[in-house]
């Protein structure tokens, strides 16, 4: 292909119609101008015919080359409409919506301190153990790779149970101007 990169497509087609050779080579080898005629004539029909196709082909490749999906996975992790005490998930009616995203990380033992969530709040655990201690009573437990979604207006303590750091993201779906959480004062 190099070597057909600087020639014309007359020349490109002589030379695949003669094995790669140019019109020089063919002669030297005994074959007459007529026979090298004839010879450019065939595949000049034939790369005719061939065109289509290979553009189709080529057409092709590019499409899947630039249109083309990498692979990858994809893991559901959590798909509900409840919160983790059973609530409708609703989603606050406003013209400013914001979405606010925390990486929240607690030492062994360490807790957040009793609050509320003011807005549906999604939490992924991604490292150690979190409970959730509800006012009022009732506890739910979660580990590294779980998620769930916050009581709205309950008030809760979150602390990590375990002997390692507890790392999480926390996704409030709120509003501009308005808390995501409440702290008792």
């Amino acid at each position: 292909m190099t070597i057909l990169a600087s020639t014309t497509l007359g020349q490109k087609i002589d030379q695949a119609s003669t094995g790669g050779l140019g019109r020089r080579e063919v002669l030297g080898k005994g074959l007459g101008g007529a026979e090298v005629r004839l010879a450019c004539q065939k595949a000049r029909r034939v790369v005719a015919v061939m065109r289509v196709p290979i553009m189709v082909v080529l057409l092709g490749c590019m499409v899947s080359v630039a249109g083309g999906q990498q692979q990858f996975n994809a893991t559901p992790v959590l798909e509900t409409s409840t919160t983790h005490g059973g609530q409708k998930i609703a989603y606050p009616t406003t013209k400013n919506a914001k979405i606010t995203s925390l990486l929240v990380e607690l030492g062994p033992g360490q807790e957040t301190g009793r609050h509320k969530e003011t807005v549906p709040t999604y939490v992924y655990v991604l490292e150690g153990k979190l409970v959730i201690e509800i006012e009022g009573g009732g506890t739910h437990e979660y580990q590294a790779g779980q998620a769930f979604v916050e009581d709205l207006d309950t008030w809760h303590n979150a602390k990590n149970a375990g002997q390692t750091p507890m790392r999480l993201l926390a996704v409030f779906l709120g509003e501009e101007g308005k808390p995501n959480s409440l702290f008792p004062k």
